[in-house]
């Protein structure tokens, strides 16, 4: 390998957080701040979600990058994810570990992305306060947990809107209980099958 191809590789691998070489772990981190915090989300999330991730670390077939990126505000809050080989994977990381060993199911090498920047301009706007392991656990135990418990990983080619509409409003759920748990104001809205968003409850502290 040429030194500028190698330069290049070192680069994406440490914007990434994608490795090819170290032993296997299931949540792979862009940086050790993005650790930091990972680890502050785990520590502060309900038991029973605590489990489920450490039941995640367990699986060899799992790997979840965490990742910054930007994303589209009018699509996201401050978090995002998808499969690696999805276009949100292939924007934000253009290099994923190799599977050499044919552990990693491909449905189960996930994306997820937070845009801190947005997050809080969002908190602004919306005037509801979201820490970053709200985001966590609607992208990991919500939108993940799904594709990895029932194979609900990628939009059917029919109905998709529904579907997505569908797969939010369980990640939501799934984020309000983390909201529950630390006495913050649950999220006020649901999704209709037609990608509307739809206010049916009023914030509140638990």
């Amino acid at each position: 390998m040429a030194m500028r191809e190698l330069i290049a590789f070192s680069i994406v691998r440490l914007i990434c957080g994608c490795e090819t070489t170290r032993a296997h772990r299931t949540f792979v981190f862009a940086s050790d701040e993005f650790e930091e915090t990972f680890q502050q989300y785990h520590d502060s999330a309900p038991p029973e979600s605590r489990e489920k991730i450490d039941a995640l670390k367990r699986d060899a077939r799992v790997r979840i990058h965490l990742i910054r990126g930007q994303l589209d505000s009018d699509l996201s809050r401050g978090g995002a994810s998808a499969p690696h080989d999805s276009p949100l994977g292939r924007q934000f990381c253009i290099m994923h570990p190799a599977q050499e060993d044919g552990s990693i199911e491909n449905d189960f090498d996930w994306d997820i992305v937070i845009d801190d920047q947005l997050r809080l301009r969002t908190v602004e706007r919306i005037h509801l306060e979201t820490p970053i392991g709200a985001l966590l656990e609607h992208e990991i135990l919500g939108h993940f947990l799904q594709c990895y418990a029932h194979r609900l990983c990628r939009p059917p080619g029919r109905d998709r809107i529904r579907w997505q509409a569908e797969r939010e409003n369980e990640a939501i759920l799934q984020e309000n209980n983390y909201r529950a748990y630390q006495h913050l104001h649950l999220v006020n809205w649901t999704v209709s099958p037609e990608g509307r968003q739809i206010k049916r409850i009023q914030p509140r502290v638990p």
